[in-house]
């Protein structure tokens, strides 16, 4: 069951390398965004990369956990939220925010870091106080 989202989280993955990078290039040719723009793009384009590859190795620790097929779907759609919730409130802040000020994106974003750190934390307990036999594991 895993593996169906592992193929949904690869099939991401293509887009964020290549729709971002075409799309930042666009914007920064057109010169519609400035400076502060472009790294609030970055860093969301960056997060959302890194928090897909995170959530592929989450799939995979899943996998030796003792809990449910219920509960490991639901931990990785946390995970998988949050990872949304954290690199979207960049570009979210992109949009309405300013330098320097609280705005809706780093709200977002800070509602994303809880939820990674939720489903991070949970899975790291489970693997801890019921991992399997650790020479099984093959990553």
């Amino acid at each position: 069951m895993m593996t169906r989202w592992a193929g949904g989280i690869w099939l991401i993955l293509v887009t964020v390398m290549f729709g971002g990078v075409s799309l930042l290039r666009i914007l920064v040719d057109g010169d519609m965004l400035d400076e502060w723009q472009i790294d609030q793009f970055r860093a969301g384009h960056a997060h959302a990369g890194v928090l897909l590859i995170m959530a592929l190795a989450y799939v995979v620790f899943l996998e030796r956990t003792v809990w449910s097929a219920t509960r490991r779907k639901v931990a990785l759609m946390v995970l998988i939220a949050g990872g949304i919730a954290q690199s979207g409130g960049f570009f979210l802040h992109m949009l309405v925010g300013e330098p320097e000020t609280f705005s809706a994106g780093i709200a977002l974003t800070l509602i994303g870091a809880v939820l990674l750190a939720s489903a991070v934390i949970s899975l790291g307990v489970s693997l801890i106080r019921y991992g399997g036999d650790d020479r099984e594991l093959v990553v």
